[in-house]
């Protein structure tokens, strides 16, 4: 490890060396971004990598007859003591490590909590692709991903300039957070190193450079953001806050004397333009880096092959044994190492490399173990994965394979579970068997694995094994979530941003029908609401497509939020096509009944007023103008019963006359509520007595209606109150407006002061309330 650390330690400190000289002043800052990085991620690499080299020597040589004992045989003599204390040094270092990477990872965590504590508490303003948080402590802007944390008080009373705000998107835009995250995670670990703080410090400075370049680019003066940066490097020194050190800002470094040197290289910086040229030799420049560092601080590796290894005369070699114990759920023991299936047969090509594969298969013995019974798939896995790796028998407790007879592993009939899985499968059927059906639930995670291992079970299994623990059947209960709210961005380009999804104007169609399909259209129109947002140079196009198809989705109303100006319609209702010919239909048919004669319908009133209140200004304007309704004629009064009649007679006459004189329309057989408890136990037999037809007078017809300026100068007399679409005026303002108007809505009400409140008004919708 200590080799490692030192390799890694001069692999980054030729990498910053060589960033210093040569990289750090130039305006290449995309390329130095990912210089940075993949100076922390080569210099991790770099003493990791070995290179193998083959050597054949011959088999007699002396090399391979010494012994360890001789090659070194003052190991054997070395005293505990040294060993011991080695020992006692290795933990105290560990101990030491563990306890810094646990401080470093406690301070990075901390960092983060905090971070997202002011995300939560403080309100937010969301952007197209950024959130600003406003804070009520005065910090220098910063950044952390999408999130620009900013100032509340200076943000709302425009003291942030433009440019600042540039600055921070330009770190949110380009994720420089990420880099800052990985930095953090390698400081945790390497918390001892010191050049990790100084890469930091470098990437850091380099975001900065990137953010200032784009600044630059929007044709922002040089002199006066340089200005700009000046005074924030004051503010910063009285407002610096701990969490800003895992986040990009504006003004980043600790110490007063370190900000003002990064100031001083972002405005060296700011004034460099390296060539094309410059920027082409600086880059080749870091290949002949990278093949200096390979060489010098990766491994090398010498192999010994023996040169004349008999393969011929198989007298030469011995029998030979390899040991493989199978522990279950795909995990070996080979030679009392432990391997999975993914690296068995790595670790297995490790023994008995003096010999090639066709000795192997003359020589070499598989023996398997195991603690419980190995199935027949287990004696497969090994031997399809031995076959090139070669084998001359594999031996398990109930069979053997030998290879130069052509034997196989017995046929795989049954895969049957093996001991553990069916004790899980128990346990987790006892655990739900003992809860009442009605209450019972279970993961999806259990019941996937009751259901794998109850599958695989033989009947014999089945019957020892606990019963399946059954589920009652699930009723349908699921509720649709229903959406009432529609958002759609609409973007300078034509881009459409749904929901937060970005979708393509062909698509949208498709989208929508996603969105409450267990509505109706009808339903929709009724509950949907949807609102537009436009930038200023948005596709007029676009815009008024979207609108047509958010119509033909259902929606109630269509809420178009965009710039001042008027190319886009501001309209907050609308009727569809169908809605309009409706409407259009029951108004003409009103519009062309006789006034003296005219027959409403309570039901096509409401309609109408429906339909009338959806439809926007535009559509008021060109639809049929809404029926101009008379008021109801007043009840006529009940005919007095005719002098020297009976009751009984009278009440003959009345019927005898309803029914002459019935309405078609009436409705008859509606049910009566007879309370049988109140009744006499017999009823007396009625007697029905035949009268003469009585010269009953039919009754005049009533008076035509009064018309408008009538009533209202009748109105005016009895001393009532006048209102025009909610807003009070004088008797002689209400007959100047009705003599103009002969369609207008009146309305009269009696009102708290026992006066006469009447309410005059074009749009029906005035009158509701």
């Amino acid at each position: 490890m200590l080799l490692f650390l030192s390799k890694f330690t001069a692999c980054l400190a030729i990498f910053l060396l060589f960033y210093k000289l040569l990289l750090e002043k130039e305006s290449m800052h995309h390329f130095k971004r990912a210089y940075l990085l993949g100076a922390l991620v080569a210099s991790l690499l770099i003493p990791t990598i070995v290179f193998t080299e083959y050597v054949a020597i011959p088999t007699n040589t002396d090399l391979l007859k010494a012994t360890p004992r001789e090659a070194n045989p003052v190991l054997t003599d070395a005293p505990s003591k040294i060993q011991t204390e080695k020992m006692n040094w290795e933990t105290v270092l560990c101990s030491i490590y563990l306890f810094g990477v646990t401080i470093f990872g406690i301070r990075f965590l901390l960092h983060l909590r905090q971070l997202w504590w002011r995300i939560r508490k403080n309100p937010k303003l969301r952007t197209r692709l950024t959130t600003r948080v406003l804070l009520i402590p005065k910090l220098p802007p910063h950044t952390f991903f999408s999130y620009i944390f900013l100032n509340k008080t200076a943000y709302e009373t425009d003291q942030i300039p433009q440019e600042v705000l540039l600055h921070e998107e330009t770190h949110a835009n380009q994720w420089h957070s990420l880099d800052i995250i990985l930095v953090e995670l390698a400081q945790v670990l390497l918390w001892f190193n010191p050049l990790i703080y100084l890469l930091k410090s470098a990437i850091k400075l380099n975001h900065e450079f990137l953010a200032d370049s784009a600044v630059v680019k929007n044709d922002t003066s040089i002199p006066k953001y340089q200005h700009l940066l000046l005074s924030f490097l004051t503010k910063a020194s009285e407002n610096h806050h701990s969490s800003i050190k895992i986040a990009n800002a504006i003004v980043y470094s600790s110490t007063r004397a370190e900000r003002s040197r990064s100031i001083k290289k972002r405005f060296t910086v700011m004034k460099t333009n390296t060539s094309k040229k410059s920027i082409v030799l600086r880059s080749f420049l870091l290949l002949p880096l990278t093949v200096f560092l390979l060489l010098a601080f990766s491994t090398s590796k010498e192999v010994y092959i023996p040169k004349n290894a008999s393969s011929d005369t198989s007298s030469e070699h011995y029998a030979r044994s390899l040991s493989i114990e199978i522990l279950g759920n795909g995990n070996y023991l080979v030679e009392d190492i432990a391997v999975n299936k993914n690296n068995f047969l790595s670790i297995v090509n490790q023994f008995n490399t003096d010999i090639d594969a066709d000795i192997r298969n003359k020589i070499l013995n598989i023996h398997l173990t195991s603690s419980q019974d190995i199935p027949n798939s287990e004696v497969w896995f090994v031997y399809n994965s031995l076959l090139d790796y070669g084998f001359y028998r594999i031996v398990a407790p109930n069979q053997e394979v030998i290879r130069e007879k052509g034997n196989t592993p017995f046929a795989i009939e049954n895969d049957y579970p093996e001991r553990q899985e069916i004790e899980k499968y128990n346990a987790l059927a006892t655990k739900y068997n003992v809860i009442p059906i009605e209450k019972r639930k279970i993961p999806l995670n259990d019941l996937k694995t009751l259901e794998t291992i109850y599958s695989k079970m033989s009947e014999v299994q089945k019957r020892e094994a606990q019963p399946f623990p059954e589920c009652l059947p699930k009723t349908n209960t699921t509720i649709q979530h229903t959406v009432k709210q529609i958002s759609v961005n609409i973007n300078n380009k034509g881009q459409i941003l749904v929901q937060e999804d970005l979708v393509a104007l062909e698509a949208l169609t498709k989208f929508l029908t996603n969105i409450n399909p267990h509505l109706s259209v009808e339903q929709r129109r009724k509950i949907v609401a949807s609102k537009i947002y436009v930038d200023t140079k948005a596709p007029k196009e676009v815009v008024q497509k979207v609108e047509r198809i958010l119509v033909e989705y259902g929606v109630a109303t269509i809420n178009i939020v965009g710039p001042e100006d008027k190319q886009f319609s501001k309209v907050q209702h609308s009727a569809t096509r169908e809605e309009m010919k409706e409407y259009n239909a029951l108004a003409k048919k009103y519009n062309e009944m006789d006034r003296n004669s005219i027959i409403i319908k309570n039901k096509e009133i409401k309609r109408l007023k429906e339909l009338y209140g959806k439809m926007s200004k535009k559509q008021q304007a060109d639809a049929e103008p809404f029926p101009n309704f008379p008021p109801p004629p007043p009840a006529p009064k009940a005919p007095e019963p005719p002098k020297n009649v009976s009751d009984t007679e009278y009440a003959v006459n009345q019927i005898e006359s309803i029914i002459d004189t019935q309405d078609p329309y009436d409705v008859v057989g509606k049910t009566i509520l007879v309370h049988r408890s109140e009744l006499p136990e017999s009823q007396p037999i009625p007697t029905y007595i035949k009268m003469s037809e009585p010269n009953i007078a039919t009754p005049p017809p009533p008076p035509n209606p009064i018309s408008h300026v009538e009533s209202i100068e009748k109105l005016a007399k009895e001393g009532a109150d006048f209102m025009l679409n909610g807003t009070p005026i004088s008797a002689e303002k209400a007959l100047e407006v009705v003599k103009k108007n002969d369609k207008i809505n009146i309305d009269p009400r009696e009102s708290t002061n026992e006066k006469t409140l009447v309410k005059l008004s074009v749009d029906p919708n005035h009158l509701k309330n």
